[in-house]
């Protein structure tokens, strides 16, 4: 009985020693989840689209935010995330569609916030605030 736990043991770690790597079985090796990006979040007046590495690193390069389909205003975009303050747009008058584009380069953990506001003249708050977990 002892010689066949014994064999037992000796399989079990001959597989283990041969599992593909990045499957978590092989001795020394983790696991790998890789980044997959939300798509584009819509809410009532804006869109933030989130633009990432594709890696096992998540890392946010860029946000692209514009007003939704049929929403013009004079203001300016205001994004963030999870450190805080990223930009603040060009006070100007937006329309439909029109890009304002972030480089961001952080890198993320999992559920953190990316968001965006969109402020008219006179900083009153167009719309909610619309925001990606990534």
């Amino acid at each position: 009985m002892r010689s066949f736990r014994l064999l037992m043991l000796i399989i079990l770690a001959a597989a283990l020693s041969l599992a593909a790597p990045g499957t978590g079985l092989a001795s020394g090796s983790s696991a790998k989840i890789p980044c997959t990006p939300p798509g584009p979040q819509t809410a009532d007046t804006t869109s933030i689209t989130l633009v990432s590495t594709n890696s096992s690193v998540c890392t946010v390069l860029r946000l692209i935010v514009n007003l939704n389909l049929g929403s013009e205003a004079q203001g300016h975009f205001h994004v963030f995330g999870p450190n805080g303050e990223i930009a603040t747009g060009p006070e100007k008058f937006w329309s439909s569609g029109e890009q304002f584009r972030v480089e961001v380069n952080q890198v993320t953990g999992g559920s953190h916030l990316w968001c965006v506001d969109f402020w008219t003249t006179g900083n009153v708050k167009h719309g909610e605030t619309n925001c990606v977990g990534f």
